[in-house]
This record gives structure tokens, sequence and C-alpha cells, in this order.
């Protein structure tokens, strides 16, 4: 079977006798011409836990200093202060990103077909389009499963809805700094950043040493679970997925991230608005579970014809070798 990593595309071979092609190479190993491993055996590196490893020690590096500098006086924080964590979540998958890149630099992967073509203004309303109705459905599915999980978890659902983007003068003495970092996160790295990793390397990786449809569960999969709404971002990871596969478009993602980001901050502002006697307490959100699955139901008709028209993407080369070949999506 062919794989979905060549370095060529799949072709129609016709009666041509694989075997006998191979057999009369190897009796004239000096016609063969030498491949570089790199090449042979493309995203072999690096490997999922190496990264991890170098944004952690980036994490835990930056941590460090900022440690030393609070307790040398020069940095007037606490180590409770929500300020380290946009801090500490760029130096983690911005740590992650520098040996992701470091690592492909010494393979020779070059980074443009990775990212592959600017997006035409079709493709740009059709993502938002599917932006808009993912959004959709991350809400709902937020409502639905920590609307059930409240019944068994009160006290922690009810510390998740507490929980605000922005910060004022109250919870850090840097509310200016802090929020102007959380733009910068919400709205730049963690779309770059990001896609970088779960769509760039980790389908590539796992896409060459397995297929296409394993790297793509995976990568969402995991996607989600490290967000707090897992089958929300794990559904948007999908999309995400799909998207690159038929765009070959890293930038049109980025973008898609963004946007969803953006809707996801507006909505956080529009909660703050609210007076406080009209925000949602835990007993109306624990009724409204079923509300959740109205949204869900709302997006899928258009999530589900997507999914199922570009699964069969997944057979296909993956989007850094079709970019090399120069083929259109």
């Amino acid at each position: 079977m062919l794989t979905p990593c060549p370095l060529y595309p799949p072709m129609a071979w016709g009666k041509l006798n694989l075997a006998g092609v191979t057999a009369m190479v190897r009796a004239f190993p000096i016609a063969r011409m030498a491949t570089p491993p790199s090449a042979s055996r493309p995203f072999r590196h690096p490997q999922v836990r190496w990264l991890l490893g170098g944004g952690l020690i980036a994490a835990f590096g930056t941590a460090f200093v900022l440690e030393l500098l609070r307790i040398a006086a020069r940095l007037p924080l606490t180590p409770e202060d929500p300020l380290f964590i946009p801090i500490t979540y760029l130096a983690l998958f911005g740590g992650s990103s520098l040996a992701l890149v470091a690592c492909y630099r010494r393979q020779g992967i070059a980074l443009k077909p990775l990212f592959g073509p600017l997006p035409s203004a079709a493709m740009g309303r059709w993502a938002v389009w599917l932006t808009v109705t993912g959004f959709v459905f991350s809400v709902g599915a937020f409502q639905f499963t920590y609307g059930l999980l409240a019944w068994v978890a009160p006290e922690y659902v009810n510390a998740i809805l507490n929980q605000t983007l922005f910060l004022g003068t109250l919870e850090t003495p840097w509310p200016g700094l802090y929020n102007g970092l959380m733009v910068l996160v919400l709205l730049v790295a963690a779309p770059v950043l990001e896609e970088l990793l779960f769509r760039g390397a980790l389908i590539h990786r796992w896409g060459c040493r397995w297929q296409g449809g394993a790297a793509v569960v995976i990568s969402s999969v995991l996607f989600g679970i490290l967000h707090a709404n897992w089958l929300g971002l794990g559904m948007l990871g999908l999309v995400l997925a799909l998207l690159y596969l038929q765009t070959r478009s890293l930038w049109l993602v980025i973008g898609v991230h963004g946007l969803n980001n953006a809707m996801a901050v507006g909505i956080d502002r529009l909660m703050n608005g609210l007076a406080l006697e009209t925000a949602p307490t835990l007993a109306a959100f624990q009724q409204g579970w079923w509300f959740g699955l109205v949204l869900m139901a709302i997006a899928l008709p258009v999530l589900i014809p997507f999914i199922r028209r570009t699964w069969p993407l997944t057979a296909q080369p993956l989007p850094y070798f079709a970019n090399q070949m120069g083929h259109r999506p």
C-alpha cells in the first residue's frame, strides 16, 4: 500500500512490475542515487517528547529567572501573580516552536512548503463561515459537558465560570501588562505557535509514521484535552486539521484559530459587561445543559458534511509534500 507520506504523490502504475524493477535496481547498485537520511525519512525528528521537553525547559528556565528577580527585589511580583500565566505560556510554546524550527533546519526541512500558500478570498470566506459554525459547536459543547459536570463537581465548575481572560487591579498589580500579554497570547501567539505544533508538526510527524487519518484524529484529541473545553476544542482541532489538508495553507488555519479566539474574547467581554445580578449562576448553568445540545445540533449539519467531504484527503500526500511538488489545492 502506498503511504500518504511520499516524496512523490501516488502514481497510476498501470501494469508496471514493481518487484521486477526493484530486482533490477538491486542488481545494479552503482546506478542508485544515495538519498540523505533526512530525505528518505522526513519528519522523523523531532519526536514529540523532545518537543515537550524543550518547551518545559524553556518554561522552567523562565520561571527560575523570574523567581531570582523576585527574590532579588528586582521584580515586585508574588509567585501567585497571574502575570506568570501568559509568560509561562509564551515560554512553553515558544520554546517548543524554537526547538522544532531548529530541528527542521538541521534536517533540511523548509518552512515555506509547511506553511503553504496564502489563502484566496474564496477560501477565506468559506473558512470564516466554518469558524463561526465551529465556535457555535464549541460553546454548545462547553455548556453541555460542564452543565452535566456541575452536578458532580460544582465547586470546580463554579471556579471555571468565575474565570475571566482579563484582570483588574484587584487581581494583579500589573493589569495593563497582564491584559496586553493576554491579547498577544490569544490573538497572535496561540494561533501561530499552536498551529505550527499541532497541525504543522504533529500531523506530518504522525502522518509519516502511521497514516494521515490517525495523525488527524490523535492530534485533534490531544488539542482538545489540552484545553478546558475538550469536546468543543477537539472538534475545532479536527476541523483545523482537515482544513489544512484541504487548502494546504497553514496561514489560513492560523487565521481561523485567531478568529475563533477573537470571538471567545468578545464573549468574555460581553459576559463581564453584564450586571452581576444578571450573570449566570451555577444553578442556572446546571439546568441549561440541554441548551448546549441545541447549539451543537445547529452546528453539526455544517460540520459533518465538511468532515465527510474532506476525510478522503487523509489518504493523500501531506501538505508539505504536495506544496513541494507545486500541486494546487
